[in-house]
């Protein structure tokens, strides 16, 4: 004697569709559907009905200047080759990062147990770029790096192309080793010492980034 479930038969027969149903809801989900529109608040001044809102609307003309003064300001700041070395002369001392290891510290560690400290103000802090001054010329080069990869690959990587060198494995070493007065004399002979990069790192103030959450429109 066979048994069978109808009901079970009609579930499996409708399964496909409620999946389908399923993804459809969720991608208007996604898109913005179902969602609680957000009331527009207004108030009623003394002297007659007409309302007039809580916050003044930015001109749009305002706003896009002052974000392209922002994106000026930026773009101007740079560090020079021979500051990032001697920043990275100065991890490891007493004063600056005491535990860095260049072959375990990665650049996220740095900036923020090296770049953060050393930037922070009563109030605040600013970019490592702004505390060297405004003496550094407009960036020739921008850098693009990933912060889990490790600081002393970065800082030989920009050497190597400051010095001309196509590989940088050995200027990493040579970082590594302490050498960086051997480094900067090979940067004064080619002339390099001076050649300004734009790295994120250094270039944007931390402290209304990492340490600010999402920073606050300029």
């Amino acid at each position: 004697i066979v048994f069978t479930n109808p009901f079970g038969n009609l579930f499996f027969g409708i399964l496909p569709d409620l999946l389908a149903a399923t993804e459809v809801a969720c991608l208007l989900r996604v898109l913005g559907m179902f969602q609680e529109q957000r009331p527009r608040l207004s108030v009623k001044s003394a002297s007659g009905p007409a309302p007039s809102v809580l916050v003044e609307p930015v001109p749009e003309a305002t706003r896009g200047n002052t974000w392209a003064a922002k994106v000026q300001e930026l773009g101007l700041r740079s560090i020079e080759a021979g500051a990032l070395l001697a920043f990275h002369a100065r991890l490891g001392g007493r004063d600056v990062m005491p535990h860095y290891d260049p072959w375990r510290s990665t650049t996220n560690d740095v900036v923020r147990q090296a770049v953060i400290p050393l930037t922070r103000k009563a109030h605040g802090g600013v970019a490592f770029a702004t505390l060297l001054g405004s003496d550094s010329a407009p960036a020739k080069c921008m850098v693009t790096h990933t912060w889990s990869n490790l600081f002393v690959d970065l800082v030989a990587a920009v050497l190597a192309d400051a010095i001309g060198s196509k590989e940088y494995s050995s200027i990493a070493t040579s970082l590594a080793a302490g050498e960086h007065e051997d480094l900067a004399n090979e940067l004064q002979a080619k002339d390099m010492f001076h050649e300004s990069y734009w790295i994120c790192a250094f270039c944007i103030n931390q402290h209304a980034n990492i340490c600010g959450g999402f920073g606050p429109e300029p």
